[in-house]
């Protein structure tokens, strides 16, 4: 009675009616049992037998008559009705079945849902959370005194690894956060995302082409959305491991440095106390830092009598909340003047680093762009790719000089080391933009393409490289240069 993978639809029909012949109720209620879709048919169906006989009280008065030509239209009837609502039934069935298995299957989850959600999780919960930090030849805890550098009389691995961090924008503050995670993937122009998982976290692993941090993979508990571990792979360092441990590994505290005083006057004369608005100043830069708005071309500290004053041009208006918000956030006592483009003023552009601007002529590698980029648009990209290295390469080393002399200025006050951890940041940034800058135009200068370089550039070294870039490779050539010179000069400093 079976010759096929399903009991055929006179069968079930058969089972409805109570009319299967004994010598195949034994086969059939085992085929029954080991398949759930012919179980699941002949429910559908019994459920379309019992709404037939589920009749008023008439139509039963009629369907209970003795006669036997009534009984026998009856079943008729039932057979009829059930074998036109056979195929309905199975097509319910199908959707029904189908439905399931949609809602029964794991669901894949994309990076930025995942991210989200753990991101909701770190604003619900705000756990208290000691992270370690390792990377080769340091092992650092937030929140001890080495990570925080409140001693930083020297500069020590865990300032070198902070410093590490803030260079690839990455909070060093919460370094163990979703936030963070996807701030950084969020920066990036190019990235590509792979999402796996294991019976208890998602994986997720970001890579991409810009900057040194070339790659960072979270994993993130299933049952709760909570990261647990970050590890961060560089291209011209170590990885950097990031992870939580329990409160009960936390090391000591080291033992403070003894201050060591010269022959000289003393902190006790009051003229030569150090200004209340030193640490103000440092407390904006930090700020700064940390919101990444420091990048010579956004924001600045300036001191004016008797106040900090957080000068700049953002670059639209939640940017310009957000730094206002930063500021505000680190000591409202830092005054926020930050304009969009359209507000700027001749004083805030007179903020910004000097850039000398060519004729608008061709390039004067013209030939060679057109020869190793041979449609515009390849053209066009490289050109824009490399003159904004160099601009931002401007814009470090200014910012830098900048750092430098406030520090130097703040002498006096002890606060004034807390500069010093950013100035490592930006001395770190600079190096590697001049690499990638070095990278980018090996082939035009027929120099390696991973040469190191030799040392930071000044703002007036960067303001001549980028004047040397832009006549190179963009239309912003000065007539009176020739590529042979300007190849020479780039070489030498880069």
């Amino acid at each position: 009675m079976i010759n096929s993978p399903h009991l055929s639809n006179d069968v079930l029909l058969l089972i409805v009616s109570k009319e299967l012949p004994k010598s195949g109720k034994a086969a059939v209620a085992e085929h029954l049992m080991e398949c759930a879709d012919c179980a699941a048919r002949l429910r559908g169906l019994l459920e379309i037998r019992r709404g037939v006989l589920s009749l008023t009280d008439d139509e039963q008065g009629l369907l209970t008559d003795d006669v036997p030509e009534t009984r026998d239209a009856r079943k008729s009837a039932v057979l009829r009705m059930l074998r036109i609502g056979m195929p309905i039934v199975l097509i319910l069935l199908a959707v029904a079945g189908g439905l399931y298995l949609w809602i029964a299957q794991p669901r894949a989850v994309n990076a930025d849902e995942l991210l989200t959600r753990a991101d909701e999780h770190e604003s619900r919960t705000v756990p208290e959370m000691h992270v370690r930090i390792r990377a080769a030849g340091a092992s650092c805890i937030t929140g001890t005194q080495l990570w925080q550098v409140s001693t930083p009389q020297k500069i020590n691995p865990c300032m070198k690894l902070r410093a590490s961090l803030n260079a690839a924008r990455w909070n060093p503050d919460k370094p163990l956060s979703a936030s963070a995670f996807q701030s950084w993937r969020r920066s990036l122009s190019r990235r590509h995302d792979t999402v796996s998982e294991n019976a208890q976290d998602w994986n997720l692993r970001t890579e991409t082409e810009d900057g040194e941090l070339h790659a960072a993979s979270i994993r993130i508990h299933k049952s709760d959305y909570e990261a647990v571990a970050i590890t961060l792979e560089f291209s011209n360092m170590d990885s950097i491991q990031i992870e939580e441990i329990q409160a009960s590994e936390l090391p000591p505290d080291p033992a403070p440095i003894p201050a060591t005083h010269e022959a000289g006057p003393t902190l006790s004369n009051p003229a030569l106390l150090a200004d209340p608005m030193d640490s103000l100043e440092v407390a904006a830069w930090t700020a700064l830092h940390r919101a990444g708005a420091d990048s010579g071309w956004e924001a600045f500290v300036l001191r004016e009598p008797g106040k900090v004053v957080v000068r700049g041009i953002a670059e639209d208006a939640n940017r310009k909340n957000a730094i206002t918000a930063a500021m505000a956030q680190a000591d409202p006592h830092i005054e926020v003047v930050v304009h969009i483009p359209a507000e700027a003023t001749a004083a805030d552009r007179a903020l910004l680093p000097e850039r000398k601007f060519g004729a608008t002529a061709p390039p004067l590698a013209e030939d060679w762009l057109e020869q190793h980029f041979p449609h515009p648009s390849e053209r066009s990209a490289y050109s824009n790719h490399v003159s904004e290295l160099s601009r931002s390469l401007l814009g470090e080393a200014f910012i830098y000089e900048k750092l430098t002399q406030r520090y130097h200025g703040l002498h006096s006050c002890p606060c004034g080391h807390g500069l010093e951890w950013i100035l490592l940041a930006h001395r770190q940034r600079i190096a590697e933009l001049q690499q990638q800058l070095a990278g980018q135009m090996s082939a035009l200068l027929d120099t390696p393409a991973k040469l190191a370089p030799k040392k930071s550039l000044t703002y007036k070294e960067a303001r001549m490289l980028d004047f040397l870039v832009r006549s190179a490779v963009t239309a912003q050539s000065d007539p009176s240069l020739s590529l042979p010179a300007v190849l020479k000069s780039l070489r030498s400093l880069l």
